[in-house]
């Protein structure tokens, strides 16, 4: 694909991936205003916070957003500059979000699960339930110096495309933001998505482990 930005190309991630994903995904996490829910909830570094997620990426668990294998990656003369991660939730009657309480418990350390453990209740008033059998889209990631330049819109369109081929039973995509993500939001609306779901908390210290007041969730059917 020939635009501005040069050779443009989409592919699948592979192992080799996984630094500039552990990057990448750190990058995600932080947000657009911070802070990194994980590095704030478990008082992780960032170098500890992306050790632990080259530790899950290497072990491939499927059916959450942290597997390199559902990665799809933007490159520019074949160098990686994005990345989104998607996965059909639910696949095997199991949910994302029990995934990744297992991955917590085999990779966080005990010592810092437990300075968790006050304030995942706090975030628990921000959950949003996935749709079991809609693609998952998360993860979603563009180097700073290529933000702004429809990469990441691309890409999507590449995988909803792509997917649907391969799975045309689909219903269709989920995604979840922060409420205070507007420019993200708008950037989905045009997209196609609509927002369908939303929770809000009721206290600001929820902005000393997550980056908004709220957590919205925006739906396109296929």
């Amino acid at each position: 694909m020939q635009n501005s930005l040069g050779e443009l190309a989409f592919r699948n991630a592979h192992q080799g991936d996984n630094s500039f994903l552990s990057s990448g995904i750190y990058l995600a996490e932080y947000g657009h205003s911070g802070p990194a829910p994980w590095c704030a909830l478990f008082n992780l570094s960032a170098a500890e916070f992306k050790a632990i997620l080259l530790e899950i990426l290497e072990n491939e668990i499927e059916g959450q957003e942290w597997c390199t294998a559902q990665f799809h990656i933007a490159t520019i003369h074949e160098t990686p500059v994005a990345a989104v991660s998607a996965w059909i939730e639910g696949v095997n009657d199991t949910s994302s979000s029990l995934l990744m309480s297992t991955l917590m418990y085999h990779f966080i350390p005990e010592d810092k699960r437990k300075i968790a453990e006050e304030t995942l209740q706090i975030l628990s008033f921000l959950r949003v339930l996935r749709s079991p059998g809609y693609l998952q889209l998360e993860s979603i990631f563009t180097l700073p110096e290529y933000r702004g330049k429809g990469i990441i819109t691309q890409l999507i369109h590449h995988i909803l495309e792509e997917q649907k081929r391969k799975h045309p039973e689909l219903p269709g995509v989920e995604i979840q933001l922060s409420s205070d993500n507007k420019a993200a939001i708008h950037t989905y609306q045009k997209c196609g998505f609509e927002i369908t779901e939303m929770r809000m908390a009721y206290e600001e210290s929820i902005l000393e482990i997550y980056p908004g007041m709220g957590k919205i969730k925006m739906q396109k059917l296929y």
